[in-house]
């Protein structure tokens, strides 16, 4: 079972769709995070910004013992709170409540964006690749439950597609395959050592 979009846990201004792996933000401030939390092994994920008429998007990780993800409020993004990191499109990274300042990338519309976390190495990262090459990184100070997530600052509509692993964004098949997740399917070549978020690699690698 792959990690999908809480249906739980999303604010009112984002529909989920295609099995909870897409979400459509109204241009109104909101977030989704994911079903799968992990606190140990390597993670690697897509997301496709399939639309946007000009915001940048948030994509990140953020602990499932906040209540900032259990209970969702137009402020919670990641990076925004305690136990969380995130990338604004702008190329700035939010990390535990705290804007840390830019590192010098964008990101927009049929950008694919890989998330690489590493809680497993002596330096526990979370780092961001752009069309397949590594854009930012930015340390993990704090080890927690985490999950996916992602927010929209309510400066237009966005739609994100997930891919977990299955191969798909939304209903189109990823156009090239690069190394698996032990097993599954990226548009892009998987970090070294790390997986897709699943139930047996949880509990094979978690």
């Amino acid at each position: 079972v792959y990690n999908t979009l809480n249906s739980l846990s999303t604010d009112s201004g984002v529909t989920l769709s295609n099995g909870n792996t897409e979400s459509d933000f109204d241009g109104s401030v909101g977030n989704a995070k994911g079903t799968l939390g992990f606190s140990s092994g390597k993670w690697y994920w897509e997301v496709k910004i399939a639309a946007t008429t000009g915001s940048y998007p948030m994509i990140g990780i953020g602990s499932l013992d906040e209540e900032q993800m259990q209970k969702p409020t137009g402020g919670s993004y990641p990076g925004g709170f305690t136990n969380s990191y995130g990338g604004y499109g702008n190329g700035t990274i939010y990390a535990n409540g705290s804007n840390t300042g830019s590192q010098s990338f964008t990101w927009g519309a049929n950008d694919i964006i890989g998330i690489a976390v590493d809680l497993d190495s002596a330096t526990k990262t979370i780092k961001w690749y752009k069309n397949g090459t590594q854009i930012a990184t930015y340390n993990i100070t704090t080890v927690a439950p985490f999950t996916s997530m992602d927010y929209n600052g309510a400066e237009a509509a966005v739609n994100l597609q997930y891919n977990f692993g299955n191969g798909f964004f939304g209903t189109t098949a990823i156009t090239s395959a690069g190394s698996n997740g032990n097993g599954s399917l990226f548009e892009y070549d998987v970090p070294s050592g790390h997986y897709a978020l699943n139930t047996k690699n949880l509990n094979t690698y978690g």
